[in-house]
């Protein structure tokens, strides 16, 4: 186990440093210059100084050096200080590093540590990667809860009313963008009947709520983003844990269980869902990265203050290191939830050995 381990994590390195070079590289080269967005945002590019400030706020971000060679400082530091270069009246700091655990500092119009924008600098807990995560994790169980039962039920009662009829529509569900069913609920739900709220976490007042009035408000605020977010998984491991039960519950020793005398439920729980357990491990290892990277659209239509909305915001004043540090934290949770799922087949199936 332990060297299998450290085999996976040596090849993630390389896998890791591939990913922020590519990513690095598209944002270098797309059109726009942040310093001039900056610039413009400050109302400094009309006064009279604006091309020395333009200048100035170049060199500050970097923007005056290849794209390799920022990409080197972004990877491993800058190795002057910028009272070297003549430019401490900016009051810039220079990049630690991403391999020194420093995202730097954030090329936005408040110039705040990157990890303190998305970590949080009071509290955790009020942070965007809170907002994001607490989002994926409610959606990874409604998924759970709701998908593996109703794709269980699906197999054991095939071609049935309930079979035809939930197949038809989670297939309608899982056709439909995420993004695109997020706006006629909203105009049903919020606008039109007023029930939810669809513009960020919590209201306005939420400080002055009551312990249960501020868990209501919350869950009200939830609700159609994490409907939202789930519901596409719902339908696809639904229909896929159906699959598998199918191909299982044909298998020999499932007739000679049966055979034997065993219950129905016995032979679907113990000896039939159990053996669907490692491809449907498989997945779920991918859910979690997969809800946060898709989350840019929604955080944004819901102006929900999480990582999606960030990245969102940071594109499009080419912030690179906020948009290089969620890039990071997305791709490690790739890399973390498909090894999770590669340890979990040895404890559903004792069979499995690591090498």
């Amino acid at each position: 186990m332990l060297k299998y381990l450290i085999k996976r994590i040596l090849i993630a390195i390389p896998t890791l440093i591939g990913i922020t070079l590519i990513t690095f590289s598209t944002m270098a080269l797309s059109p726009g210059d942040p310093a001039m967005i900056a610039a413009q945002a400050n109302g400094k590019i009309s006064n009279s100084m604006s091309r020395e400030t333009y200048q100035l706020m170049r060199k500050e971000m970097l923007l005056d050096k290849p794209i390799m060679l920022r990409y080197w400082y972004w990877l491993a530091g800058h190795p002057a200080t910028y009272a070297q270069d003549g430019i401490t009246e900016l009051n810039p700091t220079r990049p630690k590093g991403i391999l020194n655990l420093d995202f730097g500092i954030s090329l936005g119009n408040d110039r705040r540590p990157v990890a303190e924008k998305i970590f949080g600098e009071k509290s955790f807990w009020q942070s965007r990667f809170w907002a994001t995560m607490s989002l994926a994790f409610l959606a990874i169980g409604s998924s759970l809860l709701l998908a593996v039962p109703i794709g269980i039920i699906q197999a054991v009662k095939q071609d049935s009313l309930f079979d035809k009829s939930s197949s038809t529509f989670f297939y309608a569900m899982y056709s439909v963008p995420s993004y695109v069913l997020a706006l006629p609920l909203i105009l049903v739900f919020s606008i039109k009947l007023g029930w939810l709220p669809f513009q960020g976490m919590k209201s306005e007042h939420f400080a002055e709520l009551s312990l249960s009035g501020k868990a209501l408000d919350l869950l009200k605020h939830y609700i159609l983003i994490a409907f939202c977010s789930s519901y596409g998984a719902w339908a696809y491991y639904s229909r896929f844990v159906r699959q598998n039960m199918l191909e299982v519950l044909r298998q020999d020793y499932i007739r000679t269980a049966r055979a034997k005398g065993l219950s129905e439920r016995k032979i679907i729980i113990k000896h039939a869902f159990r053996n669907t357990l490692i491809p449907l491990a498989t997945l779920m290892g991918m859910i979690l990265p997969a809800i946060v990277g898709g989350s840019v659209i929604l955080e944004t239509i819901f102006s929900w203050p999480g990582m999606g909305r960030l990245m969102y915001d940071s594109i499009l004043i080419r912030d690179y290191n906020t948009v290089m540090a969620l890039t990071v934290i997305t791709a490690f949770l790739v890399l973390l939830g498909t090894l999770l799922a590669d340890l979990s087949y040895s404890i559903i199936d004792p069979r499995v050995k690591y090498e």
